[in-house]
C-alpha cells in the first residue's frame, strides 16, 4: 500500500558447482530448519547462474507460488446428535482436529457443518475450501451438487462417507451423485453384499498396520 515494493529475504540456497552441457541436476530441499517457510503468503523459487555467460537474460528462472496457511476441510455432519461423538461425523472431526484447536504441525482447519448449515449457499460456501468430507448425507440439492462440482473443477477433493442414512437412500445419492455416468462419482453405489461380514478380511485390519 505505501508504493514500496517488499525486499526478498533469502531464505535457504544450494549451489550447484558444475554440470555439463545437457546435464540435469536435481536438488532437494526439505521444508525444515533453515529451508522451513516462516509465513504464509507469496514466495519465489529461483534457480540462477553463479557465473553470468553472454546471454544474460536466461541465466535464472524464478517459479512464484503461494504458500499456505493450512488445508481447509469441510465436513458436513449427516447425522446430528446432541453428543459429538454421537455424530456422523464426530470420529472424524477428533481426529483431524482434537479438541476444536489448530495444534503445532497439523495443517488441516476443519469446519463442521450440519445438513442445514450445508444447505446455505453462504454458511455452505466452498470457495475457499481444499476438500469436503461428506458424513453418511442423505442425499444433496441441486444447488449443494453444483458447488461440489466447483470445487471438483478448481482441484479440491470429496470424500463420500457412508452410513445408514445414505444407505437409506442410495437411489437418490446414484441420481444426484453417479447421474448415469455423468456425474461425481466415478462408480455407483450398490447394496451391501449379503455375503460379506464384519469381520471379513477386506475390513479387518491387520496389527501391523
Amino acid at each position: 500500500t505505501s508504493g514500496i515494493a517488499p525486499a526478498l529475504l533469502r531464505v535457504y540456497q544450494k549451489i550447484i558447482y558444475s554440470t555439463a552441457p545437457g546435464e540435469r541436476a536435481t536438488l532437494t530441499f526439505a521444508l525444515d530448519g533453515r529451508s522451513q517457510f516462516r509465513e504464509a503468503g507469496p514466495h519465489l523459487v529461483q534457480a540462477k547462474l553463479v557465473d553470468a555467460d553472454e546471454l544474460t537474460v536466461d541465466d535464472s528462472r524464478t517459479l512464484a507460488f503461494d504458500v499456505r496457511a493450512g488445508v481447509s476441510i469441510v465436513i458436513v455432519n449427516g447425522q446430528s446428535a446432541e453428543q459429538p461423538l454421537r455424530r456422523a461425523s464426530g470420529y472424524l472431526v477428533a481426529a483431524l482436529a482434537p479438541g476444536g484447536a489448530i495444534l503445532p504441525g497439523n495443517p488441516v482447519r476443519v469446519r463442521e457443518l450440519s445438513l442445514a448449515e450445508f444447505s446455505d449457499a453462504a454458511i455452505g460456501d466452498l470457495t475457499k475450501a481444499d476438500g469436503v468430507i461428506l458424513c453418511d448425507v442423505p442425499s444433496l440439492t441441486p444447488s449443494q451438487v453444483a458447488r461440489l462440482e466447483a470445487l471438483l473443477k478448481r482441484g479440491g477433493g470429496i470424500v463420500l462417507g457412508l452410513g445408514p442414512q445414505s444407505h437409506a437412500n442410495l437411489n437418490a445419492l446414484n441420481r444426484q451423485l453417479f447421474d448415469d455416468g455423468k456425474g461425481l462419482l466415478p462408480a455407483k453405489l450398490r447394496e451391501l453384499s449379503p455375503r460379506l461380514k464384519p469381520d471379513a478380511p477386506g475390513l479387518r485390519l491387520a496389527t501391523d498396520d
